[in-house]
């Protein structure tokens, strides 16, 4: 409750809570969290903690499913910081290399999308197994599509702060983008060559080949 941050549109939600038949809102009470500086873990409210820059990289990406794409990409982010974080209202941009189009995407699950040190997190568009081709989800961002042109980036960002970004090539169908374990950090993932298409080893865990929420190797 600020007088300045509450210029910024982007830090309202809407009301979840109903208080009659036909509307939601907390009228003369507490308003819930919208997922910004706080999140739900179990049945409490809890502080967010914020990722900063060089907390969260940007480890693996489908781009481009080898059925229908709708709802089926997904985007793998390694915790590299040492101590945990949450993903909590993080947005992912894709755009492709002329800049001409542009998809963007924000987690705004209120449940707590928490990540130790070294853990995999995966943000898909749908948190149901048959809808997103067999990939378990930690957290799901809604509208979810990345743009499979050649030299198309992928950014991760949170309040306006631009915490990781990669750029990738031409994707096979049904092939992750996977990041070399060995530079798993912001500036190791802009390397040339960094990323590798995932081999056929790396299958099992849904329909294409990767290994989203696992090391690459």
């Amino acid at each position: 409750p600020d007088a300045l941050l509450n210029d910024q549109a982007n830090y309202w939600c809407q009301g979840s809570a109903t208080y009659d038949d036909d509307n939601r809102g907390t009228p003369g009470a507490p308003n819930e969290p919208c997922g910004y500086v706080s999140c739900i873990e179990g049945n409490e409210e809890r502080d967010l903690v914020e990722p900063s820059l060089g907390s969260v990289v940007i480890s693996e990406a489908l781009v481009n499913p080898s059925s229908t794409d709708t709802g089926k990409e997904w985007i793998e982010i390694y915790v590299a910081g040492d101590t945990a974080v949450d993903l909590n209202r993080m947005v992912i941009t894709s755009h492709n290399a002329e800049a001409e189009s542009t998809e963007t995407s924000e987690i705004t699950t209120l449940a707590c999308i928490s990540g130790e040190p070294g853990e995999y997190l995966v943000i898909g568009a749908s948190s149901d197994i048959e809808t997103n081709g067999g990939v378990t989800v930690d957290g799901v961002a809604s509208g979810l599509s990345l743009l499979n042109a050649a030299g198309a980036s992928i950014t991760i960002s949170r309040r306006n702060q631009v915490l990781d970004t990669v750029v990738l090539g031409e994707p096979e169908a049904g092939v992750s983008w996977m990041l070399d374990d060995g530079l798993l950090t912001v500036d190791g993932n802009d390397a040339d060559g960094a990323f590798c298409e995932a081999p056929d080893s790396a299958t099992g865990y849904f329909e294409g080949l990767g290994t989203p929420g696992a090391a690459n190797g």
